[in-house]
């Protein structure tokens, strides 16, 4: 379900947080006043990882966005090491086994933080 911030008319993105990469994220943010709102917000970095992992075209436009508008202060070094440490958490978490009937399934038995 889209938000939109009423007074600006602003959309915005609400991420519930759960263990793991969101609490790296929650423990950088800032707090933001939205029109007599505080909230947490993530860094600009922080998002480009999250556009990035969520992988949409939109996403993805996002990211290129963000990169091009907030360059000059964003730690590149910590996004390519973010992005590296996702997909090494990813690929622990889901390795692909054959099943009986010869089909690949993914085995989640795995997990990772």
């Amino acid at each position: 379900m889209p938000f939109v911030h009423r007074q600006t008319a602003m959309p915005l993105d609400i991420v519930l947080a759960g263990a793991g990469l969101e609490d790296e994220f929650l423990d950088r943010a800032k707090l933001l006043d939205l029109g007599g709102i505080v909230a947490p917000t993530i860094e600009v970095g922080d998002l480009i990882v999250a556009k990035v992992l969520a992988s949409r075209p939109k996403d993805i436009d996002d990211a290129t966005a963000l990169w091009r508008l907030h360059h000059p202060e964003i730690d590149a070094e910590r996004i390519r090491r973010t992005l590296r440490l996702s997909n090494r958490r990813l690929d622990n978490a889901i390795s692909w086994r054959p099943s009986k009937d010869s089909r690949a399934e993914p085995d989640v038995s795995h997990t990772y933080r």
